[in-house]
């Protein structure tokens, strides 16, 4: 009866090598998906990952976040310059952004700055086309230091990295009348 079920069965070193062999194939198979991950569409360049953060950048000045509202949501302007603008939202919440130590950087109703994007690694620097981010227009499209004329706004980001070149977006936001 014993040599029945010893035909039967695995021995204890059978199923060890069994094992084994398994987890060789195993670890082989996840160094294959890990390679293959890391060569795929689903890995951004870093040019790609670049202009993300940029358009990021942008959407937050425009649009705003969940904090406070963007300049299209603005209801009057307070400081207009080339590389710093500060607005009161449609809320009342004091929005300012600005470019400072190549960095772009929020700050809501006094608080302190935070950079945006949140995710934005130390080695990127932003900067403005020809050193301005933001540019203000009549409605004539004559260029205006009065708010109360400002009519539209144009946004002119760039971004690099080192050893890389800049990656670039330009957005306007038209203003039909900003009233306090």
């Amino acid at each position: 009866m014993n040599q029945f079920c010893f035909k039967k069965c695995f021995t204890l070193i059978e199923a060890v090598i069994a094992m084994t062999l398994v987890a060789i194939l195993s670890g082989a198979g996840l160094i294959g998906v890990i390679h293959f991950f890391s060569q795929s569409l689903f890995v951004l360049p870093a040019e790609a990952n670049l202009s993300v953060m940029l358009h990021d950048g942008a959407q937050a000045i425009v649009e705003g976040g969940p904090l406070a509202g963007g300049l299209r949501s603005a209801r009057s302007l307070s400081i207009m310059d080339d590389n710093r603008i500060a607005f009161t939202d449609k809320d009342g919440r004091d929005v300012e952004f600005e470019i400072k130590y190549s960095k772009l950087k929020v700050s809501i109703d006094g608080g302190g700055f935070k950079k945006v994007p949140y995710y934005v690694d130390e080695e990127v620097i932003f900067s403005g086309e020809e050193g301005v981010v933001f540019s203000y227009f009549d409605q004539n499209e004559n260029p205006v230091s009065d708010p109360d004329k400002v009519k539209r706004i144009k946004v002119a980001l760039e971004a690099r990295q080192k050893g890389r070149g800049p990656v670039k977006i330009n957005t306007a936001i038209s203003v039909k009348t900003f009233s306090p």
